[in-house]
């Protein structure tokens, strides 16, 4: 299984918590010998750490695809980094933007948080007003975009289906093989290149729109739904 981390094993689309049930499922699948693969915009120490705690034995996808880590073992993909791109962005945009603390961590993806709650139902505008701001600056080739969690700057070659292909590539496996699970719009570049999609009850319309299966539980207890629909199969 490879699964979104952020709105797909947490208890909402909201909170950084993660859902007990959505824990158990996945030591339950590694269990039963079903690989548990996190593809996540967070950085690499974020979802190597979690993984590890996790009990997932599968590899780690970070910043959108830019960088898998398996087995000690680190692969970077992307060819570009948004670092300059991030830095006038903060300068320009400081009043209701806040660096995210990953950022000291992060290699090509580079994420902001919206200060205040009066701006947080205009994220649309502000990652417009932002993709404007940096095309006019020659960063054309950076893509705004909002995880709902973070507005994100990622250069145009990640790809978290590039990713997970590169993931699945080190550890033997067939895309064919793998079920993909997620919540939000930037999860459409993982369906596409899964055997199977699933998306939680609580899914952007736009991802259902690829899903093969749209659960009836949200996010992490989705995602345990999921896990047990899996196991069942299996007898």
């Amino acid at each position: 299984i490879a699964s979104d981390v952020d709105g797909t094993l947490t208890i909402s689309r909201s909170s950084y918590r993660i859902d007990i049930d959505a824990v158990k499922a996945v030591q339950t699948l590694e269990d039963n010998g079903i690989r548990v693969i996190l593809v996540s915009g967070n950085a690499l120490p974020v979802v190597m750490g979690l993984s590890r705690y996790l009990g997932a034995s599968g590899a780690v996808v970070c910043e959108n695809g830019c960088i898998i880590g398996y087995k000690g073992k680190v692969i970077r993909i992307c060819k570009r980094h948004t670092r300059e791109a991030a830095k006038i962005v903060i300068e320009e945009f400081n009043d209701i933007l806040s660096e995210s603390w990953q950022n000291a961590y992060r290699e090509y993806d580079f994420a902001f948080h919206i200060k205040s709650n009066e701006y947080k139902n205009r994220q649309s505008e502000i990652v417009k007003t932002i993709q404007e701001f940096l095309n006019k600056q020659g960063y054309s080739w950076v893509r705004v975009v909002s995880s709902g969690y973070a507005i994100h700057l990622r250069p145009l070659d990640s790809d978290k289906g590039k990713g997970l292909l590169k993931a699945l590539e080190v550890m033997g496996i067939s895309p064919q093989e793998v079920v993909g699970i997620g919540d939000g719009t930037n999860d459409v570049e993982l369906f596409k290149v899964v055997g199977l999609a699933v998306a939680v009850a609580n899914a952007d319309p736009e991802l259902i729109r690829y899903a093969h299966i749209v659960l009836t539980k949200p996010s992490g207890k989705g995602f345990a739904e999921l896990a047990s629909m899996i196991l069942r199969a299996r007898g």
